[in-house]
């Protein structure tokens, strides 16, 4: 709307309100008369106006729900420690947390990491700052995930040794029952 305003140099507040009172659709414009009733729509300011509508469709969150969500949150086994704190830092849209949001998303770094290893580092830690448990948690992490795929990588590979070997048993186990079938032959045909 205010684009148009701006391109057609519209400046009074009334003719604002005015204007967007004739566009906005029959649905809209009975939905605010419903909502100001028994105020009448035009002895209201167009900020009034547009802030009637929006806290109707998109009411403000509960602060409380919020806090429950952002400190109910724990990181996933195959999430990262970055996607994890910015779940965490979009839960905390609504939350208020305000100066202290750096303290809770530390703290929630700590107890949400799903990883006694890390966990017990971070609270080792005196005077740990969120950007500090960040940096732990994010290394460690990086060094277990590199450590879980060597020990896959060698696993694979001792498969592959233990399919070997069982292939070699098996070739072992059947080239002896050869011998020993054909030992039985030429004993059955020496007493026949």
């Amino acid at each position: 709307m205010e684009h148009y305003f701006n391109a057609n140099e519209i400046d009074e507040e009334d003719q604002k309100r005015d204007i967007y009172l004739s566009v906005c659709g029959k649905n809209t414009y009975k939905l605010i008369r419903d909502l100001l009733a028994p105020a009448k729509p035009g002895t209201k300011s167009l900020a009034d106006l547009t802030k009637l509508v929006k806290d109707h469709r998109d009411p403000v969150p509960s602060e409380i729900i919020q806090r429950f969500k952002f400190n109910s949150r724990t990181r996933h086994s195959d999430e990262s420690v970055r996607t994890f704190i910015a779940a965490l830092r979009s839960l905390s849209k609504h939350c208020n947390y305000g100066d202290t949001l750096n303290t809770m998303l530390r703290d929630r770094l700590v107890v949400g990491i799903k990883s006694d290893r890390i966990q017990r580092r971070l609270l080792a830690k005196p005077n740990l700052t969120f950007e500090k448990a960040l940096e732990i948690a994010t290394a460690m992490l990086w060094r277990l995930q590199r450590r879980m795929h060597r020990t896959s990588k060698r696993m694979g590979q001792m498969e592959h040794f233990r399919n070997k070997s069982t292939k070699f048993q098996n070739h072992i186990q059947e080239t002896t029952l050869e011998i020993r079938n054909k030992e039985i032959v030429t004993v059955v045909e020496e007493i026949t």
